[in-house]
């Protein structure tokens, strides 16, 4: 699907490198992820095919055939994410050598959108073990406290201040999404500030309102997922 007139993947790399960041995909060795391969390779990204249900797996497997000892995981479905913030996170992550992985802000988790996670391979690799003890072999939605000590867990908090509420939703899962994005799309392109994106959204709050509602249904998903693994 197109964002301002790129496929989201593209969009996202091409982001990721105006913000200043080196862009890898990490996606499965499924044939039916042969198309993000492609595209990856075709653009001269670097790509990493791994487990298909198995995140944490995929990102350690392919830290380590790349050798990175810690990266910034951007979802494709954040297309607008905040390069600052997520430069910001990683800045935080790699000067605490204590912290292991630095979640994304609740405001940020709950639909904003605009950090993602910073994360050292140590720490990839100790939840991945963990998981396998635990029997965890889908973890798209990742319980980080369950797979690695609290310790070395901590949270992103940007400097600008944000609101109790989450104000606006700018992650893709539902149709509602895709069409407040794709409209975003024919007005700011890969390289606009997110700052420009937020104050926009703010003085045109009936756009928010297109896919707002669908939050609820994305938390409760996300419990119910959790739940129905732990009763398994």
């Amino acid at each position: 699907m197109e964002i301002a007139g790129l496929p989201a993947l593209l969009f996202v790399a091409k982001r990721s490198m105006f913000g200043g960041m080196t862009p890898y995909v990490f996606t499965s060795s499924d044939p039916s992820d042969d198309v993000i391969s492609d595209l990856a390779t075709s653009n001269g990204i670097p790509c990493f095919r791994g487990d298909l249900l198995n995140k944490v797996q995929r990102w350690a497997d392919g830290f380590s055939k790349f050798e990175i000892s810690a990266g910034h995981l951007v979802d494709v479905d954040d297309p607008y994410f905040d390069p600052e913030s997520c430069c910001e996170s990683f800045k935080q992550l790699t000067n605490d050598s204590q912290i292991e992985v630095l979640l994304p802000s609740r405001d940020s988790d709950d639909g904003e959108a605009y950090v993602g996670t910073s994360i050292k391979i140590h720490a990839l690799e100790e939840a991945s073990a963990r998981a396998q003890v635990l029997g965890f072999t889908n973890l798209d939605v990742i319980p980080w406290a369950d797979l690695l000590d609290e310790d070395v867990l901590s949270t992103f908090s940007r400097q600008a201040e944000v609101k109790e509420e989450v104000r606006f939703r700018l992650t893709l899962d539902y149709p509602e999404d895709y069409e407040l994005i794709s409209y975003l799309g024919t007005i700011f392109s890969f390289d606009s500030e997110r700052s420009e994106i937020e104050k926009f959204l703010l003085e045109n709050k009936e756009l928010t309102q297109i896919n707002l509602f669908r939050n609820k249904d994305f938390r409760k998903n996300k419990v119910d997922f959790l739940t129905n693994r732990l009763r398994s």
